[in-house]
């Protein structure tokens, strides 16, 4: 009886710390788990940053470029018209100040109509390239949310 007594009790203790060892398993595994979530949430965290920095970057790129082009051509812009006040004082004639209006014009228009295209393609390329990196993002976190 009291070999049966002295066994029973073995057996208890093993089970008892048995049960106590999965606990500390079963909780060191979910701090890994917790641990491994903020860590998986801090990378994302640095991605959107890194993509924040990146569409930033390509912004202000795009508008120093544009803002250079859009002086350039207010330069040329001046100039053309500073010329053209000129010829026009010094036109002898109706017919020639006439003539020479209408040239001036004509070419104001194709320079303005040229300029513009210019910019709307700048401003649809800008657009596009700047959206490169969300756009990545949005598939990396895509293929992420797929797993």
């Amino acid at each position: 009886m009291r070999l049966t007594f002295m066994l029973q009790c073995t057996i208890t203790r093993w089970r008892v710390r048995k049960s106590f060892v999965r606990k500390q398993v079963s909780h060191l595994t979910g701090v890994k788990i917790m641990t491994n979530t903020f860590e998986d949430f801090q990378k994302t965290a640095k991605d959107n940053m890194d993509v924040a920095v990146k569409t930033f970057g390509q912004f202000t790129k795009n508008a120093q470029s544009m803002t250079t082009d859009s002086t350039d051509y207010a330069k040329k812009s001046y100039e053309a018209n500073t010329a053209h006040v000129e010829k026009l004082l010094a036109a002898k004639t109706v017919e020639k100040a006439v003539e020479l209006n209408t040239d001036f014009a004509k070419s104001a228009y194709e320079g303005f109509v040229a300029q513009a295209t210019k910019i709307t393609t700048m401003y649809s390329d800008f657009a596009k390239e700047a959206m490169k990196p969300v756009e990545a993002a949005f598939a990396k976190a895509k293929t992420v949310a797929a797993k």
